[in-house]
């Protein structure tokens, strides 16, 4: 921000450089309608330009201060709207974990391990709850490596049931020609 006083001109020029400008809505017409009229041109005018020229500052800094508050709080929603939504996207995911578990148990296959990592990582995920109006920023970086935890036990136990479906496909084939050979009066030798 630059200020120039001259005042044996009686001229007052404010400047903001690009990032005020943008960020903070500090242009020429914003400048002299919010902050120069109201806060130095009339005591200005009685000659006190050192009191007025500090209150201006001080002025412009309230309004930075105050936009950045504004922005930060907006902010902050936009973090604990993120944080909220994954945490609640955890009672979904973590039901069509269970869900696979119950209803595709992988014979010879432990899932105790996938088990033990989905209810951590959904316990987390409560803890995580708890946190979004304490900490929201550490709360949705929480809750986004967790919920990816939760997503990899899942996509875990997907694989695993992939590979013990090819498995008892092959297992099947191999029952096939078995039966095959023994019909055609073949021996069948186990190996």
């Amino acid at each position: 921000m630059l200020i120039f006083l001259a005042i044996q001109n009686r001229q007052l020029s404010v400047h903001a450089g690009s990032e005020l400008q943008k960020t903070y809505g500090l242009m020429g017409q914003t400048i002299d309608r919010k902050l120069v009229t109201p806060h130095f041109i009339p005591q200005a005018r009685a000659g006190n330009y050192v009191q007025r020229v500090s209150l201006l500052i001080d002025r412009i800094e309230e309004w930075i201060s105050s936009i950045a508050q504004q922005q930060a709080a907006v902010r902050t929603q936009e973090i604990k709207q993120i944080a909220t939504t994954i945490v609640a996207s955890r009672e979904k995911l973590y039901a069509d974990i269970q869900l696979q578990i119950k209803y595709h148990p992988a014979s010879g296959y432990n899932l105790t391990t996938q088990q033990l990592r989905a209810k951590q990582a959904y316990d987390k995920l409560a803890l995580v709850a708890g946190q979004i109006d304490h900490n929201p920023t550490q709360a949705q970086q929480t809750s986004a490596n967790t919920l990816d935890e939760l997503r990899q036990v899942s996509m875990n136990q997907f694989n695993a049931r992939r590979q013990l479906d090819r498995a008892e496909e092959y297992a099947l084939e191999i029952a096939r020609q078995i039966d095959q050979h023994r019909a055609a009066g073949l021996a069948v030798i186990p190996a």
